[in-house]
């Protein structure tokens, strides 16, 4: 079983690797605000005691999300704080309406996989990037922006991987780091060049330029219901290490 400390300690890496815009905590809950832009970035992370009664921090996450007009969401995980709140959640008329697996693997074996296409390693995010990923992602001109200022406000240790093909970008992803840990975020590839071994290509030459900056293992986040992704990523040797799943509530706005 996967200890609490472990499941803590992912939780905040990769929430700091995909920054939110907006950031309020409640003693030990952090709450994100991005727009109503990627649930991940729109959501409670319950990673310690809220410091208050429990259905009282829960009215305030509604009060916080109803004030931006957007859904209260907790990301939920067996390490959530207080251990009570996920039944509660359900009480209140809380639904999960994603599951999504924490996959880790180690990176020098990621590093070692063989990559089939040249990969360019950028440390900024270019407008090449960004339109690759946002035609491949099939994202529409106000949720690339908003997730464009997420990839923005990284400040930690970044990579911003491309493959080209006849001069063109088709192939895109991202790796953040910190401490030990690499994260792989965005990896996408045009429709037109899917199964090609571009996005193997990718995470291999981001966890090359990983193990470079210090890290020692990758983890992602990958929908349970994702199943290209998902074999993808065992093909690559990723194995899960816990799951959270997204609990959202009514909308409270008018």
């Amino acid at each position: 079983m996967t200890t609490s400390g472990k499941i803590i300690e992912l939780e905040e890496i990769s929430s700091n690797g995909w920054p939110a815009r907006e950031i309020v905590h409640i003693g030990g809950w952090k709450l994100r605000a991005n727009d109503g832009v990627t649930r991940r970035a729109n959501s409670v992370l319950p990673l310690g005691d809220p410091r208050r009664n429990l259905d009282e921090a829960i009215d305030a996450v509604e009060h916080f999300y109803s004030e931006r007009r957007i859904e209260p969401r907790f990301q939920i995980t067996e390490a959530s704080v207080p251990p009570k709140l996920d039944s509660r959640l359900v009480e209140r008329g809380y639904v999960t309406d994603l599951t999504v697996r924490v996959e880790t693997m180690a990176l020098h074996r990621l590093a070692a996989i063989r990559a089939s296409h040249n990969v360019e390693i950028r440390p900024e995010l270019t407008s090449d990037w960004l339109s690759t990923y946002a035609l491949a992602g099939q994202y529409d001109e106000t949720a690339i922006k908003s997730r464009g200022g997420i990839l923005e406000r990284i400040n930690t240790t970044r990579a911003f991987a491309l493959v080209r093909l006849s001069g063109n970008v088709v192939g895109v992803g991202l790796g953040v780091v910190e401490r030990e840990w690499m994260g792989l975020f965005a990896v996408e590839t045009l429709t037109t060049h899917r199964r090609l071994g571009i996005a193997t290509s990718v995470i291999r030459s981001l966890a090359a330029w990983g193990n470079e900056h210090g890290a020692s293992a990758a983890y992602l986040q990958v929908e349970e219901n994702n199943a290209p992704a998902l074999a993808l990523y065992k093909k690559a040797g990723f194995k899960n290490l816990y799951q959270y799943w997204s609990r959202t509530g009514a909308k409270k706005y008018p």
